[in-house]
């Protein structure tokens, strides 16, 4: 387990990558965007994107404008 800040809330997780997190939060990749340590990690790099003990995440809803 390694505890992350998400959304402002600490939060203790098994996951290693953002891929593994958004899936240990069962939220819909689709659906949200994802920013690291103040960085939008693009979704196709979910999956080599590290974590590490005391990273920053924000997980939001993605709008599509129009």
């Amino acid at each position: 387990m390694m505890r992350l800040i998400i959304n402002d809330t600490p939060t203790e997780v098994n996951a290693t990558t953002v891929a593994q997190l958004i899936e240990e939060m069962k939220v819909p990749a689709e659906s949200v965007a994802v920013a690291l340590n103040q960085t939008i990690i693009a979704r196709d790099a979910w999956s080599s994107t590290s974590l590490t003990a005391g990273d920053s995440l924000a997980v939001f809803q993605a709008i599509a404008g129009g």
